[in-house]
């Protein structure tokens, strides 16, 4: 109804600001602006239950995904495979950023409007999608353990960027700082952001000497 529409709108409002403060690429931003669209049209056809259903099969294995998985184990090429990890890295990252703000700003929005028997079960709505979402991520991280770390630190360096420019932002309104100390900072941080540009590389540790060095009696055969 009324209530469970308004979610997927607040979901939207978060990840435009994180596109624009930099913690997401464009490609990412138009799949999650696109995935809101998407549970606002099932919402309107199905109601609860396409609203489920459309959110999970969001956060499963895509072609995309499925399709730079047999490429990189057949062929060895693993750019596209980088890629494709390091989008639903920050897919999922965004998802469960943008469950916590809906938990804590939307449905208090919601709660006069909807009723308490209505308001626990929208709750229990995105709690289902957090926990999917959060699933997801780790078991991402099971599977890709280090280029997940190297994900890691991309994000929080963004985040550190994002922090960075609102504190410089507020010295430089105050006064507190200015001229070339701000300009100097200001191109500190943006040589920070562009160091983020970009996918980490993939090693999966596939290659051949480094597959006879798993295996501790090989290197010892003559």
């Amino acid at each position: 109804g009324t209530g469970l529409a308004m979610l997927p709108r607040h979901e939207h409002k978060v990840y435009l600001d994180r596109f624009h403060d930099g913690v997401i690429s464009p490609r990412v931003a138009r799949q999650l602006l696109a995935h809101t669209g998407d549970l606002l049209d099932a919402i309107r056809s199905g109601g609860d239950e396409a609203y489920e259903t459309t959110s999970q099969r969001f956060t499963g294995y895509g072609w995309r995904l499925r399709t730079a998985q047999f490429v990189q184990r057949h062929l060895g090429f693993s750019l596209t495979l980088a890629g494709e990890l390091a989008d639903r890295f920050q897919v999922l990252q965004a998802m469960t950023a943008a469950m916590e703000d809906v938990r804590h700003h939307a449905l208090p929005a919601v709660a006069p409007l909807v009723g308490d028997d209505n308001l626990a079960m929208l709750a229990e709505a995105i709690a289902r999608r957090d926990a999917v979402a959060r699933r997801c991520l780790s078991a991402m991280e099971a599977q890709y353990p280090d280029y997940s770390t190297a994900l890691k630190k991309r994000f929080l360096a963004r985040m550190v960027c994002r922090v960075a420019d609102r504190e410089l932002k507020q010295l430089g309104d105050q006064g507190l700082i200015g001229g070339d100390v701000l300009d100097d900072l200001s191109q500190a941080i943006d040589g920070l952001r562009a160091q983020q540009t970009g996918y980490p590389s993939l090693d999966l540790g596939l290659k051949p000497h480094q597959l006879v060095a798993r295996v501790p009696f090989l290197p010892q055969l003559p």
